[in-house]
């Protein structure tokens, strides 16, 4: 009998093997352990971390990025160890894959370390009774229905707006939208429209790929602010090898490492998120292929050396860079249950694990609106959280690009889309999300979700945005 079970998984390995090598989206058997860390790290931060259901995840989320992986592996979801362990093909044990939960950092993918290890790493999330005791509450961006200019006009255009968000007809239309959960305006502080799918909700924590980018740069703002960090200064992880770069120079993309930003596939991105446990040790080693500051090239590693530099400087401690993030932003801006993912080595991932509910996103938004104000009251207190010297920083084209910042992307839409004012800033992410930003128009907008394989992202956030502009010129000024 066992030799005959031994001979049916030989064969089963053998057709899923040819299967796999013909299909185009895991493109190489190579791929495989990619496929897997990918999926077991996005299924437990979004069961654990998000509360998302289980089967949508796989059916909306996972499927349409390692197809035909699901319909091959061997799928561990331990809701009492809070793990996900994903091996393919068929049986547990290859290229498999562990993410385990830990409550305050969410998932982290074990690699090099054991579950029990990545647990045993000295960690205490903040309580509710912490959380007030820490900071002051802060004022809510509330949704309102009631000014005088939302008038039934007005309304209907906001609700068709929001409406055509969540159309799913690629057929007709190659910006029709897939997948979203959520989509938020809100307009001088104001919460003006909301919807989310019938699945989601708005307590929801989402997440952010790349959108994490420019929290980050915050962060690294505030310790700018507090004399601790220079934009000038050397990366030391690249310095260490005989390279250079600075700060400004990793926040505005141009490190000039040699980097593939695919999320297909075997890539450098996708390497380092689901392949190895130190994620900035895997970035400094790329190869330097031109000086720092001449060439913009889009890499998430830039972003980790950056993580990496915050990380240090803040504390030698997982608790310390915690505690800081939390407090020092978060918290002030009345997020109280933010969640920022760390690899096996305890640096953030910075460049795209973040997780926020709808209305977070929007606070974040509206800070850099605010140029790093935020309202304390009704009756106009503000606390300054970022100096308005670092996000003019942030929004300020690179030298080596016009239309990126310091991790925030500018306005690329002039030319095709006029309207859209000059001052537009956005924070984007894979699979669609994104907030825009129009200060000149009191103007805050989100999107949060998965695209299905055939859409083009930025489309969204042109048509969203320029829909709103048109808006606006109904409103007062």
């Amino acid at each position: 009998m066992a030799h005959i079970q031994a001979r049916i998984q030989c064969v089963l390995l053998l057709i899923a093997t040819l299967f796999l090598s013909a299909c185009t989206t895991i493109e190489k058997i190579s791929d495989l352990p990619i496929g897997a860390g990918f999926s077991a790290l996005d299924l437990c931060s979004r069961i654990f971390v998000s509360g998302e259901d289980e089967q949508l995840i796989i059916d909306k989320v996972i499927s349409a990025k390692v197809f035909p992986l699901s319909y091959v592996w061997h799928l561990d979801i331990n809701s009492n160890e809070q793990t996900v362990a994903v091996s393919a093909p068929f049986f547990p044990g290859l290229n498999t894959r562990t993410a385990v939960y830990r409550p305050g950092l969410g998932c982290t993918l074990a690699i090099t370390q054991t579950t029990e290890q990545i647990r045993s790493q000295a960690f205490i999330p903040f309580d509710n009774r912490q959380i007030n005791e820490i900071a002051p509450l802060a004022t809510d961006l509330e949704r309102t229905d009631k000014n005088e200019w939302l008038t039934d006009t007005v309304v209907g255009n906001l609700e068709a707006i929001i409406d055509s968000m969540f159309l799913e007809n690629l057929d007709q239309d190659g910006f029709h939208q897939v997948n979203t959960f959520a989509s938020l305006i809100s307009y001088d502080g104001q919460i003006i429209a909301e919807r989310y799918e019938e699945n989601h909700h708005g307590d929801m924590r989402m997440l952010s790929w790349s959108m994490a980018k420019t929290i980050t740069s915050l962060i690294a703002g505030i310790l700018y602010d507090q004399g601790r960090l220079k934009l000038d200064e050397p990366i030391p992880a690249l310095s260490q090898q005989g390279k250079t770069a600075s700060i400004a120079q990793v926040m505005n993309m141009s490190s000039g490492l040699n980097w593939q930003e695919g999320y297909k596939g075997t890539s450098d991105v996708s390497n380092m998120l689901y392949t190895e446990g130190n994620s900035a040790e895997y970035v400094a080693q790329r190869k330097q292929i031109s000086p720092a500051g001449r060439t913009y090239q889009y890499s998430t590693g830039d972003t980790q050396l950056l993580a990496q530099v915050i990380s240090e400087k803040i504390s030698p401690t997982l608790q310390g860079v915690y505690d800081f993030y939390q407090t020092q932003l978060f918290y002030k801006l009345g997020i109280y249950n933010g969640v920022i993912e760390h690899d096996e080595s305890g640096t953030f991932l910075g460049g795209a694990r973040v997780f926020l509910t709808p209305r977070d996103w929007l606070k974040i938004g509206q800070l850099i609106a605010n140029k790093g104000l935020w309202k304390l009251s009704e009756h106009g207190e503000e606390r300054r959280i970022v100096s308005e010297k670092w996000i003019d920083f942030m929004s300020t084209p690179s030298p080596a690009s016009d239309y990126y910042g310091g991790q925030i992307w500018l306005n690329d839409m002039e030319a095709e889309f006029p309207e859209i004012p000059r001052d537009a800033l956005f924070l984007r992410g894979h699979a669609g999300q994104f907030v825009g930003i129009v200060p000149s128009k009191k103007l805050v907008m989100t999107r949060l979700g998965a695209y299905g394989p055939k859409v083009e992202p930025s489309a969204y956030a042109r048509y969203f945005m320029l829909d709103m502009i048109k808006v606006l010129k109904q409103l007062p000024n």
